[in-house]
């Protein structure tokens, strides 16, 4: 069963392992680069930036429509601009990465993941090119001083975490995923 796409571009199908074949969300997506930081010459990646932040990569979410940017860094000013990393060991590594985004209320970001469920797809697409298919497998609301989903044993397996405040903002939205 694939469900790894080398260089996410062009019409691009994901095969999900029943003889069906899904489209590549990301293919005729781009990684909006907007600058750099100079290549060298000796097999290093030109930085990518969304609105002046380092861009890591792409996430897909097919159920609520999200298609956006996932930054470097989950500062406060990147933020307010796209999806960023948290923790972890980076996009399509083995472990777990977090990613938080915020919840405008209004479709931005992570704004409807309270519809996600269990067995949704997520896909991430890093700075290589490669896209990854991730399967909810969780979903729950905790406290704002939970971090238990963030350092957790995925036994070598590739996971990612979303994370979010839920519509009142009094509690946290967390979706766990790991690579099909």
């Amino acid at each position: 069963m694939s469900n790894i796409i080398q260089n996410g571009i062009g019409n691009v199908n994901i095969s999900n392992g029943t003889g069906n074949n899904i489209t590549n969300p990301y293919a005729n997506m781009n990684l909006n680069n907007t600058g750099n930081s100079g290549n060298t010459g000796n097999n290093e990646q030109t930085e990518i930036y969304y609105k002046g932040f380092v861009q890591k990569g792409n996430i897909s979410i097919p159920k609520t429509g999200l298609e956006c940017p996932i930054l470097e860094n989950a500062t406060s000013p990147a933020l307010e601009v796209a999806v960023a990393i948290q923790f972890g060991p980076g996009l399509n590594e083995v472990g777990n990465t977090v990613i938080a985004g915020h919840n405008y209320h209004n479709g931005l970001f992570f704004s409807n993941n309270n519809k996600i469920e269990t067995g949704d797809q997520i896909y991430i697409r890093d700075r290589s090119g490669t896209t990854v298919k991730y399967i909810v497998y969780s979903k729950f609301e905790t406290t704002s001083e939970d971090t238990s989903y963030i350092n957790r044993n995925t036994n070598g397996a590739r996971e990612i975490t979303l994370y979010t405040c839920n519509d009142d903002s009094s509690k946290r939205i967390i979706i766990l995923a790991k690579e099909e």
